[in-house]
């Protein structure tokens, strides 16, 4: 993932994901079909960033369905590559807590609020690159 921040670009590895599968699923929400201004990203198109704030930081998650089926990931965990001095300025927190947690890592990127909601990714600042992959050193 790479951010193009005012601050300057970061580069990320998404290490940590969780997956909302939308009406049926009782922690989304778009269970039941609950539909709002606030959730109104979850039923764009593949690709859509969905924004929320839960307990004050912000929640970065992207649309993996075609449009009206509100389903998507939550980003829950980045390892900085490039750009790791601004991470670490944005959160003053270094090694391990710098991104581990969904609210951690959009504090150390600088996402402070819902600019990129209802944005698509690889057409603003966000950009997801799928066409490198990263083997762990160890498989467990």
């Amino acid at each position: 993932m790479v951010y193009h921040s005012q601050q300057g670009q970061m580069t990320t590895l998404i290490v940590e994901t969780e997956a909302y599968l939308g009406q049926k699923d009782s922690t989304a929400h778009a269970f039941q079909g609950h539909r709002s201004v606030a959730n109104e990203a979850l039923y764009g198109p593949p690709g859509t960033i969905y924004i929320f704030s839960l307990r004050g930081r912000m929640m970065l998650n992207f649309i993996t369905q075609q449009r009206e089926v509100p389903q998507g990931i939550l980003i829950r965990g980045i390892e900085p590559i490039a750009g790791r001095e601004i991470m670490e300025q944005n959160r003053s927190k270094q090694g391990f807590e710098l991104t581990n947690g969904p609210g951690k890592l959009t504090e150390a990127l600088g996402i402070t609020d819902r600019t990129l909601n209802l944005t698509l990714l690889n057409q603003g600042s966000l950009k997801l690159d799928l066409s490198k992959g990263y083997q762990p050193k160890k498989n467990y």
